[in-house]
């Protein structure tokens, strides 16, 4: 046995004293670069490409197989520059390679250049020539399945051991002639520590990015501290960090994502966080900018956004999400749950949040195009004029038919087109062109609301999309409303009202010119503001009796217990013929129409005195109580919003003058059957 060891140990010493002897004999007996020639020739033979060495090459055997190689140029097939390459270099221990083991020195590469072009005719520069078939193809050999997930098998590799990498002076310049398409990269590069497997390792890279179109200039940066464990097909990022920065004078905004990644076989998890960033100037800066929002300059000006992810092939998972959007705090869970189907889910909770500012600034479209999309919807019933200005797209078609989207959200206050919500709590689906707002439940000045809304752009309905909605709403403060819908300024009290509406078009004035629906509504203790029933009464009872009012400080409002009816709405035009309301002093029914495509009403009213009096101040105002149940009729007439809309209907007048007439004449006669009879009457006037 001792003999044995021996023999082998003087193998072992006899096999490093070849190895010793064959490093120093073989770089002086055999010079690489006698073969520059023929390296040349067989890169020609293989590739079509020219490749020339101007440089040194160096080699080595043991204990390292070391090769470095200066100063190469490569030209394409068609002979048009490909590449040059100032000095790479890599040395590799001889030994560890019979353990399956590679132990690395420092691998260098410095001053690459690559121009890569795809031609007019889609052939890219840097693929081989095609050469001739000599032999018959031998039958395609089936790939190999995947590894399953979690499979542990032993690797090519039994380890590792890379001593560092650099790379540096990198450019890389890509051409797509028919995509139009520019690229470059320049300044790249790359510096790894110690890498083996199982153990972390550092990793710093940064190159500049020149994009053509869109015109894109910016120093882009990674970092981290990187994990590889090929045996369980498993590797980590940490301290992960990347910064985007760009290329301008004065203060450049840097964008900067930190976080850790982590994937498994398929799967990938981790965490990303991008810090508070003012992405209104940085997309700016890197002249992408965003899309004119209502809010102008003021929004996106501070913007963060983390979140906890997990992701495999066909689907991705965001918990723990948070955004802030300036003053604006989200929170919740985000999925992509199928990929090829673009489903998305949500559930979002936040604080107030305003969407307004956010929007896009409304596409305008030519007073041609809207006359042209109005001619493909059907008549209106209602008087309205041909549109003739600018109408702006308020229907987003092309994204409604994107979405496939379900989802939630509770917020403490929302606000949308000035609307403000309180405590909203709302679900959402949207699906293959049909988008519904499934449920909205809310405050709303100092009420309630419970909506459900619609938008159908599938098929036909894609050029004259089809909106619908229904709500109930219960004790909303019209004053309050009032202050976003000014057609309401001029009625005060607490609204009940329930509704459904059907529309098509594509512009806020397509959707009210083929505005069709119902509404009942009913108003308590409120008032009409700008009129008095009560003063307009009194004038007309003076004049009847030839009197003078000596009132003078009627308020300006009409009071009413409650004031109910329903309306019924058709291609814009809203109908009512049963408003009744319960006055001071006076009855009121009413009846007429609401033009809202030209925003005008054309509305009757009948006021009906209730007491015995209308005013017991006023003497020129008494009636007696046999003649209160005479209607006095009122006409609002002229632009909604504007002022002095309602007064006496002269029309009308004379019938009731008529009425009043026809009792005098009966009063009259009465008191003379009185005298006759001895009896008593009360007489017309007191």
């Amino acid at each position: 046995m001792k003999a044995l060891f021996k023999w082998a140990g003087g193998a072992i010493v006899v096999l490093l004293l070849l190895g010793v002897a064959a490093s120093l004999i073989l770089p002086m007996v055999i010079n690489p670069n006698d073969y520059k020639g023929k390296i040349s020739e067989l890169v020609h033979d293989e590739t079509g490409m020219t490749l020339v060495i101007n440089g040194d090459i160096g080699w080595s055997v043991f204990p390292w197989v070391g090769l470095s190689i200066n100063d190469l140029t490569l030209d394409d097939p068609q002979k048009q520059p490909l590449g040059t390459l100032k000095h790479v270099a890599v040395k590799v221990k001889l030994m560890p390679l019979l353990q399956k083991q590679l132990d690395i020195s420092i691998l260098e590469l410095d001053g690459l250049n690559l121009n890569m072009v795809v031609d007019k005719n889609g052939q890219a520069n840097w693929q081989p020539a095609i050469k001739p078939s000599t032999t018959a193809q031998a039958p395609a050999t089936p790939a190999s399945a995947p590894p399953e997930e979690g499979n542990e098998s032993t690797p090519f590799l039994a380890d590792l051991h890379v001593a560092g990498v650099a790379i540096t002076d990198i450019s890389v310049n890509y051409q797509d002639i028919p995509a139009k398409q520019k690229v470059s990269i320049t300044d790249a590069q790359l510096k790894t520590g110690a890498i083996s497997f199982g153990k972390p390792f550092t990793l710093t890279s940064s190159f500049m990015l020149d994009n053509q179109n869109p015109a894109v200039k910016a120093k882009i940066s990674l970092d981290g501290m990187i994990t590889p464990n090929p045996a369980k097909a498993s590797y980590t990022i940490d301290d992960l960090k990347l910064s985007v920065t760009p290329a301008v004078k004065g203060d450049a905004k840097t964008l900067t994502v930190d976080g850790n990644i982590a994937i498994q076989g398929q799967k990938l998890n981790g965490k990303l966080t991008l810090g508070p960033t003012d992405i209104a100037s940085f997309m700016q800066q890197l002249n992408m900018p965003l899309p004119a929002l209502a809010g102008g300059d003021k929004v996106l000006r501070k913007v963060s956004i983390g979140t906890d992810f997990k992701a495999d092939s066909n689907s991705l998972t965001l918990t723990d999400m948070f955004a802030v959007l300036d003053n604006n705090e989200l929170k919740g869970s985000f999925a992509v749950t199928d990929l090829k189907k673009q489903a998305i889910t949500f559930n979002i909770k936040g604080n107030d949040f305003i969407v307004d500012p956010y929007m896009p600034v409304a596409e305008q479209i030519s007073s041609a195009d809207t006359k042209s999309t109005e001619a493909e919807q059907p008549s209106a019933g209602g008087a309205s004029k041909p549109q003739t200005t600018a109408d702006p797209v308020i229907i987003p078609v092309d994204v409604i038919k994107k979405l496939n989207v379900h989802g939630k959200a509770q917020l403490a206050s929302l606000t949308v087109k000035d609307f403000r919500f309180d405590k909203p709590n709302l679900e959402i689906k949207a699906a293959d062109g049909y988008a519904q707002l499934s449920s909205l439940k809310a405050g709303f000045y100092n009420g309630d609301i419970s909506a459900a809304a619609t938008v159908d752009v599938r098929g036909r309905l894609e050029k004259n999309p089809q909106v619908s909605a229904k709500a109930d709403i219960k004790a909303i403060s019209l004053p309050a409303l009032a202050k976003q819908v000014t057609d309401l300024e001029k009625v005060t009290g607490d609204a009940n009202a329930s509704l459904k509406i059907l529309s098509h078009g594509l512009t806020q004035a397509q959707l009210t010119k083929g505005l069709n629906g119902n509404v009942d509504f009913n108003i308590t203790d409120g008032s009409l503001l700008g009129t008095n029933f009560n003063e307009m009464v009194c004038g007309v009872i003076a004049k009847v009796r030839k009197q003078e009012s000596t009132k003078t400080d009627w308020p300006d409002e009409t009071t009413f217990r409650t004031l109910k009816g329903s309306v019924n709405i058709v291609d814009g035009i809203a109908r009512n013929n049963d408003l009744t309301a319960a006055l001071a002093q006076l009855n009121l029914k009413g009846d007429g129409n609401v033009d809202l495509v030209n925003q005008s009403l054309d509305y009757h009213l009948g006021l009906t005195i209730t007491g015995e009096t209308t005013n017991d101040e006023d003497s020129a105002c008494r009636i007696n109580e046999k003649y209160a149940d005479i209607t006095w009729p009122v006409r609002c007439k002229g632009k909604l919003g504007s002022g002095n809309l309602c007064g006496i209907d002269d029309q009308r007048l004379g019938q009731t003058l008529g009425k009043i007439a026809e009792k005098e004449i009966k009063g009259k006669l009465q008191k003379k059957l009185e005298e006759k009879l001895g009896g008593s009457l009360k007489g017309l006037f007191n």
